[in-house]
């Protein structure tokens, strides 16, 4: 099966420059891999063009051959009886196809350096990104935790601070109606004597013959301005009690004949 980015054993400037590559989700960046080949194909262009220069420069300073000797000597008119000579020791020619290799080897090391570089860096910027976000979902969960227990401390604070003052309101309410009916119990108490009492010199009056004569209402006033002085603790606070303002209460409906028959 033939791979996608094969390619010749030793490219050309223009095979580099056109090289197109498949598209992939987070790959490199297609304008810098662009800008990386355009400069890769500039120095194998380089490369090219001191190789063709090396090999005028060896071919010409190849010495002639016989053939190509004889010919030149042919066409300038000068054939001679040929004179051996010994050849002037050369150095052998450097092979340019080594020189272009080592050169083109060196710039693929080098891009290779340079994409693993790369390649880190973006491993090492990905690693950081993925922390920081870590480090932010950790705060922002324990914020929320924090101001939940907050929130609940104030709610349970809240209930109780209500619970204290219902229970509060209830006990000064039990505290009132019990002085309220100590002192209903006490009027009543003093109305039934005071009942009973009047029914008692209702039943047995004293005429002028055997007892005390009747009064007569003064001149200065009404019997309703006379003040019996035994009837006036029925309004006296009792000791240690307080004396309680109550607004319109209804009227009591008392009959005091049936409780006093009960």
């Amino acid at each position: 099966m033939k791979n996608d980015l094969d390619m010749p054993l030793l490219p050309s400037a223009e095979q580099i420059r056109r090289r197109e590559f498949a598209t992939v989700r987070r790959g490199y960046d297609p304008d810098q891999v662009r800008e990386y080949l355009q400069g890769v194909a500039g120095q194998v262009e380089t490369l090219e063009r001191e190789l063709r220069d090396q090999r005028k420069e060896a071919k010409a300073q190849r010495p002639p051959t016989p053939g190509e000797s004889l010919a030149a000597a042919v066409t300038a008119g000068e054939v001679m009886t040929p004179v051996p000579a010994t050849p002037a020791p050369t150095a052998p020619p450097q092979d340019p196809y080594e020189t272009i290799a080592k050169r083109f080897a060196g710039v693929l090391e080098s891009a290779d350096k340079e994409a693993t570089a790369a390649l880190a860096q973006a491993k090492a910027e990905a690693d950081r990104v993925l922390q920081e976000a870590r480090s932010e979902a950790d705060r922002i969960k324990l914020d929320a935790q924090a101001r939940a227990e907050q929130a609940k401390q104030q709610g349970t604070d809240s209930l109780a601070e209500a619970k204290r003052e219902a229970e509060r309101i209830l006990g000064s309410l039990s505290d009132r109606r019990e002085v309220l009916m100590t002192q209903m119990h006490d009027m009543q108490s003093k109305l039934l004597s005071v009942a009973k009492e009047l029914e008692a010199s209702i039943d047995t009056p004293e005429g002028p013959e055997g007892g005390d004569p009747v009064h007569a209402p003064s001149e200065s006033g009404t019997p309703d301005d006379v003040v019996d002085p035994r009837y006036e603790d029925m309004w006296a606070i009792p000791k240690g009690k307080k004396m309680v303002d109550i607004p319109d209460l209804a009227t009591l409906d008392v009959d005091f004949e049936e409780e006093h028959r009960d």
